[in-house]
């Protein structure tokens, strides 16, 4: 009697019956054919802002697929919620019973399992969905997140089959519910996707409606053609035979086209898979026209994002001028005044990213036939001695790249043909040391070198950059420079990096009171973007081979601007040349290990073949986070300089007097 009066308690205490009632059946029914109208209602606090024209294409696509079958390939700007709107309308299409079985795959087991957790997650925590639905949410809530209380759990002593494990969910078989039985199974794209089934409560066996493809590459599997066509093999094969006999089963794929022609970019071209319905949105369907105010805003963010958006805010209609955003709330308002601030900013961290995660049009990589691997340029030796010219030169030039700590600097000489000798490079203050790093300057920096007399103490930021970029061009500009045959020289041009801070390379040409110094602004003009050519000679502006000079408003002297994209294009050019042949750049001595640091900075950064409006250029950018480029800035000044010198056949300068 004991034993029978425990068996009784126990059943009581695990079956569910009765559940709550429906609180709000109206709620419910308007939801059912209405995905827009269900996201809105269940998951307000995920989708809290206005929808873009694209969430409401993605939106009844698919719905279409959902209801009525297809295949659709989807590509929106990473961060707008592509995976959580198909998550969500998993959901959806399960507690409706619009389908019975759902599959999802992901590029590995991780992110696969990171999903069906996100769905979890709502089932456990959506408090709507409880009161709308009990008789799909309220058993798994009685769960508490437990598999192992799944097992013996009833429902008028009948087993509900609830299924609750780290890669599958059964919902709970209960009498008359739309979503008895039904399943949501997790799988890598390398996992075991083959034979996937459930039992339903009428004894039958299910197989999959629907796949859900999300982002089903990464980085690694994307630059791999061999990886590519595996993995579409078992979308097409595979993941396409998961249906019923007879049957083609639907799929949504959610991606990103990381690389042109990989797994997203075939399945979103129709000509390669008309099976497919691709659809690819950009967040910038057009960007701004103006690039000068832009190249001075990232400036300025460089040092202080406030100060930017500072400039942005007062130049805000010439800067968004041609700009379209394709979602006009895509941005934090708390640091951002637009969207398109907000697309802009990640465009100028990273174009390449940006092209692919934000646009789905991968700009193409051409590196192979531009840069020059460090490893060949440090055996580009000449045999002269350090500091010593070559005959043949005409023109010396020098550069100063300027940071906060430590100052990096180059002597160039050139021929009338612009083949260029590197005749001395190094940092101020001398950093002693055979390698080193910019960050990593120890008590080698400007303000322990210039420290009060009277206190001992470090002096200002300024003023210690100041002392420094005063002293380290006073020495070039003074300097003899020997020739080959035992002649003396100057350097005829110094430019100096003013981005760090305007006012402070003003104020120490002011006070190196040499001719030879000007200030220097490198500036990237981008695909699409005007031209130096193209600009009026106007106002005193000067002009020559990819530069410009003029005198901006309340400065002092003539800035030196260069279009740094074509330049470090044309010193790799240089650089790809033979030894001795006419043009190329060479670095003096006879050791190859003596400019094993340059080179590696020479190849910090990797250019990317843009495109826009028919208009080709390669942009530069660093290579990988915190690698030092200062000395390729250095020799990019230097060419510059020789050209603002008149250097180079192709060179044209033209000058209209203020």
């Amino acid at each position: 009697d004991a034993a029978k009066r425990s068996r009784e308690k126990s059943l009581a205490g695990r079956d569910i019956y009765p559940l709550p009632p429906v609180q709000n059946w109206t709620r419910r029914n308007r939801c059912k054919y209405n995905a827009k109208l269900f996201l809105e209602t269940y998951f307000g606090k995920k989708f809290n802002r206005p929808w873009a024209q694209f969430h409401l294409d993605v939106m009844e696509r698919f719905c279409e697929v959902i209801l009525e079958g297809g295949k659709v390939a989807l590509a929106m700007p990473r961060g707008t919620g592509k995976s959580t709107i198909a998550q969500s309308l998993a959901i959806w299409a399960l507690i409706y019973g619009h389908l019975h079985f759902l599959v999802i795959v992901a590029a590995n087991k991780k992110e696969a399992l990171k999903i069906i957790t996100a769905v979890k997650e709502q089932l456990n925590t959506n408090d709507l969905l409880l009161e709308d639905f009990p008789e799909a949410v309220y058993p798994i809530r009685l769960l508490k997140g437990s598999a192992l209380l799944a097992r013996g759990q009833l429902y008028l002593g009948e087993t509900t089959s609830i299924t609750w494990t780290a890669e599958d969910i059964v919902f709970p078989t209960i009498p008359g519910s739309a979503v008895s039985g039904s399943k949501i199974s997790c799988v890598g794209i390398n996992g075991s996707i083959r034979g996937k089934s459930c039992e339903m409560p009428d004894g039958g066996t299910a197989r999959p409606d629907l796949v859900i493809i999300d982002d089903p590459q990464n980085e690694k599997s994307a630059n791999s053609a061999a990886m590519r066509e595996k993995n579409e093999e078992i979308i097409n094969k595979t993941i396409g035979g998961l249906g019923e006999a007879g049957r083609t089963i639907s799929q949504i794929m959610t991606c990103t086209v990381i690389r042109e022609g990989d797994l997203a970019d075939r399945y979103l071209n129709h000509d390669i898979y008309p099976q497919w319905r691709g659809m690819r949105y950009k967040l910038l369907k057009s960007f701004p026209k103006e690039s000068g105010l832009w190249d001075e805003y990232a400036g300025l963010r460089r040092q202080d994002p406030k100060k930017a958006t500072a400039f942005y805010r007062k130049n805000r209609r010439k800067m968004d001028a041609g700009a379209v955003c394709s979602w006009d709330q895509c941005y934090d308002p708390r640091h951002e005044l637009s969207a398109i601030q907000a697309a802009m900013n990640l465009y100028l961290d990273n174009p390449e990213a940006f092209s692919s995660e934000q646009q789905n049009e991968p700009i193409r990589l051409d590196i192979e036939s531009i840069v020059v691997p460090a490893e060949e340029i440090r055996k580009r030796i000449n045999g002269y001695g350090r500091l010593i010219v070559p005959d043949e030169c005409t023109k010396i030039t020098a550069f100063i790249d300027v940071h906060d700590d430590v100052l990096y600097y180059a002597v160039t000489a050139f021929a009338e043909d612009f083949t260029g000798f590197v005749i001395d490079y190094g940092t101020f203050p001398e950093q002693r040391r055979r390698r080193f790093r910019k960050n990593d300057s120890g008590n080698r920096t400007l303000q322990e070198v210039y420290r009060s007399k009277e206190s001992n103490r470090k002096i200002r930021r300024e003023a210690a950059v100041l002392a420094g970029i005063e002293a380290l061009g006073r020495r070039i500009l003074s300097s003899d420079w020997e020739t080959e045959s035992g002649g003396l020289v100057k350097v005829e041009r110094l430019l100096i990096d003013a981005g760090w801070e305007y006012g402070t390379v003003e104020n120490a040409i002011r006070l190196m009171n040499n001719a030879a110094a000007r200030p220097y602004k490198g500036q990237g003009v981008k695909a699409g973007a005007k031209p130096f050519s193209e600009y009026r000679l106007e106002g005193g502006l000067r002009k020559g081979h990819y530069w410009l000079e003029n005198k901006p408003p309340k400065r002092t002297y003539r800035l030196v601007t260069a279009d740094v994209n074509y330049w470090k294009s044309d010193l790799h050019d240089s650089l790809s040349l033979e030894k001795g042949s006419r043009g190329g750049t060479t670095f003096w001595g006879k050791d190859t290990r003596e400019h094993q640091m340059i080179a590696e900075q020479l190849t910090a950064e990797k250019p990317v073949l843009t495109e826009r409006n028919g208009d080709k250029k390669h942009e530069w950018q660093i290579a990988a986070v915190g690698a030092d480029n200062h000395w390729f800035d250095c020799l990019v000044g230097c060419r510059a300089a020789a050209s603002h010198l008149g250097i180079g056949n192709s060179n044209k300068n033209t000058y209209i007097p203020e």
